[in-house]
C-alpha cells in the first residue's frame, strides 16, 4: 500500500480490509487517512464498480476452500470499475511442509475470473533460494531469479470483461 502512496495515490483514497484486526491497526499506523476494515473479503461492503484498482497480495494462497475462493473473486469483480483493473500477487507454488497455504496456477486464477482479459508476469526469487544465495551473492541471487522456474509468485493484471454480470 506505501507504494502507491509513494506513485502519490491520495492516502484518503486507500481501502482494505482484513480479518484481522491487528494488521488493520498496523495499516492504520502507516497510513492514517486510509479506509481500513476489519471484514471479509467474502462480503466486500463498497458499492458495485466502486474502485479503479482493487488489489490482493497472498489472500488466495492462504485460502484452502474453493467455494470461499470463488466468492471472494466475484466480489472482487463486484467492486471494481467496468474499466478498473485488479492486481493480483499470489505464490504459485505451495510451500513444502505448509498445510496452511497453497500455490494458485493460471489456472485457477483464470477459473476464478472468467471471461476477463488476464497478463500473467512471474515475480520473486523463492525464498528459501534467495535466503541462501542473497547473503552470499545479491548478483547471483538475481541472476537466478531471470530463471522463470525460480521465480515464485504471479503478478497478474486482470481487466474486467465488459459483459461480466
Amino acid at each position: 500500500m506505501m507504494d502507491f502512496i509513494r506513485l502519490g495515490i491520495n492516502p484518503s483514497d486507500t481501502y482494505g480490509i482484513d480479518l484481522d484486526g491487528t494488521n488493520i491497526c498496523e495499516a492504520l499506523n502507516k497510513i492514517p487517512k486510509g479506509n481500513f476494515l476489519v471484514g471479509s473479503a467474502t462480503e466486500l461492503p463498497w458499492n458495485d464498480n466502486y474502485f479503479d484498482i482493487v488489489t490482493q497480495f497472498k489472500v488466495f494462497c492462504v485460502i484452502l476452500q474453493a467455494d470461499m475462493k470463488r466468492q471472494i473473486a466475484k466480489e472482487m469483480l463486484r467492486v471494481v470499475k467496468k474499466d478498473g483493473l485488479i492486481i493480483w500477487c499470489d505464490q504459485r507454488y505451495s510451500k513444502p511442509g505448509n498445510n496452511y497455504s497453497r500455490g494458485i496456477s493460471k489456472r485457477e486464477i483464470r477459473e476464478l475470473f472468467p471471461g476477463c482479459n488476464i497478463g500473467f508476469y512471474l515475480a520473486v526469487l523463492i525464498p528459501q533460494i534467495a535466503r541462501i544465495i542473497v547473503p552470499i551473492s545479491w548478483l547471483l541471487g538475481e541472476i537466478i531469479e531471470y530463471i522463470p522456474l525460480m521465480r515464485s509468485h504471479y503478478i497478474a493484471f486482470i481487466k474486467p470483461s465488459s459483459s461480466r454480470l
